[in-house]
């Protein structure tokens, strides 16, 4: 039997039995189900090592792991301290009178202690007492209730003018409610930013910023409007491509400079040199550089206290940021090969915008750790608007960055009522 029919009836009979099987589908138990995804579960947790996860996320998960942590710590330590009378605890409750316009000479009786019941831990308010022309001043004076055994007090005389009247506010006062003052202060703080910006071009690479800023802050209320002045140190990656050609030979050959006809010789003797051949492939190489960018950063951010307490503060933010680039520090490739011809050098790398705008946010954690000064913990998420690099080059795209801002701030009340 030939090879081919041996094929041929091969492919039958595996056709047969995969049509008769065809039909055939036992789906598997729930039990085998549940252990296919509890050895899968085990296998991403034993995977997971705190190193193979994104770049994007190792910025992220510490600053909200802090800012979550700072949260829970001072919202267990603070607390509304709210004052309040203890059971059983002594006080001294004055009675007031009408005073007359004459001024004799009161004389106090001894005093009388008394203890509040621990089912009445209240202030005991006295009815006022209006005076007769049948008792003396000294009888109209009620007598000073005082509940601290420990104070002895003897006869004292004194003028009854001096004693606070049962209306103590004057007639020509307005009763009108006088409207709350909202607290408004004046901060100034110096910080400092580490960030990385993702600028999402081919490469997919990102790059770390460094920004130190001096910002000021007005406060009303639990709103607030905040700007500066910043300078941002930028490192990049400087790209460039250079052709060359390299001097080796590949071999040689020769060619007729001149000939000459010797008569005592038969034919033509012919004067040859040789020609070497040298390579003419152009090659490339990559060359890079470390360049540097210094910009001058604007921001203007409007935010909101969601959470205020004596010692610490939670809010959030928003806002605008503008940035110039005043400085740019690009060194010249320096590409060195005594063997090779330099062709040409080509920059890859695109040019930087003057101008930046983009849009800003934020969650800021305060905590004062002196009457005036607190210290500044502040994630921050920046967009910007428009590419870093110039518009014309091909795979620019918009950028953005994650950074931790930290700083210390100065606040100066303008009221009273702010803290």
């Amino acid at each position: 039997m030939s090879e081919e029919k041996i094929h041929r009836e091969d492919e039958r009979l595996d056709n047969m039995f995969r049509d008769s099987l065809g039909e055939m589908r036992v789906e598997p138990s729930a039990g085998v189900w549940n252990k296919v995804k509890r050895s899968l579960f085990r296998s991403e947790l034993l995977r997971f090592n705190f190193v193979n996860v994104r770049k994007a996320y190792r910025a992220v998960i510490p600053a909200a792991l802090l800012v979550i942590g700072a949260v829970l710590y001072f919202g267990l330590l603070e607390g509304d301290v709210v004052s309040q009378q203890q059971p059983g605890e002594k006080v001294v409750i004055p009675n007031q009178v009408q005073s007359t316009p004459e001024e004799p000479t009161i004389t106090i009786a001894p005093a009388v202690t008394e203890t509040i019941p621990e089912e009445f831990p209240t202030i005991i308010v006295l009815p006022v007492v209006e005076p007769t022309p049948e008792r003396s001043i000294s009888e109209d004076l009620n007598t000073l209730i005082c509940l601290d055994p420990e104070i002895n007090m003897t006869s004292l005389s004194f003028p009854a003018s001096i004693l606070p009247v049962a209306n103590p506010v004057p007639a020509e006062t307005s009763q009108e409610p006088v409207r709350k003052q909202r607290p408004q202060s004046f901060d100034i703080g110096l910080n400092i930013t580490p960030d990385m910006v993702f600028y999402r071009n081919p490469s997919s690479s990102f790059k770390y910023n460094y920004t130190f800023d001096a910002g000021t802050k007005y406060n009303i209320g639990r709103f607030y409007l905040q700007s500066g002045l910043g300078a941002t140190y930028s490192t990049a990656i400087g790209d460039y491509a250079i052709s060359y050609r390299k001097n080796d030979s590949i071999g040689y050959y020769y060619v007729i400079s001149s000939y000459s006809v010797d008569p005592g010789e038969p034919g033509v003797q012919l004067e040859t040199k040789q020609v070497t051949v040298y390579d003419s492939v152009n090659y490339f190489y990559d060359y890079s550089t470390k360049n540097r960018y210094l910009y001058l950063q604007i921001p203007l951010n409007f935010g909101y206290r969601i959470i205020d307490k004596p010692r610490w503060r939670l809010s959030v933010e928003a806002g605008l940021l503008y940035a110039y680039l005043i400085s740019i520090t690009e060194p010249t490739p320096s590409f060195y090969m005594p063997e090779a011809r330099i062709l040409d050098i080509a920059r890859r790398t695109p040019e930087r915008n003057r101008h930046t705008l983009g849009f800003t946010g934020s969650i800021s954690v305060e905590y004062q750790f002196a009457r005036n000064f607190y210290l500044l913990i502040e994630p921050t998420f920046k967009y910007y608007m428009q590419a870093i690099e110039e518009s014309s080059s091909i795979g620019s795209k918009q950028p953005y960055s994650i950074g931790l801002r930290a700083g210390i701030w100065y606040r100066l009340n303008i009221n009273p009522k702010s803290r």
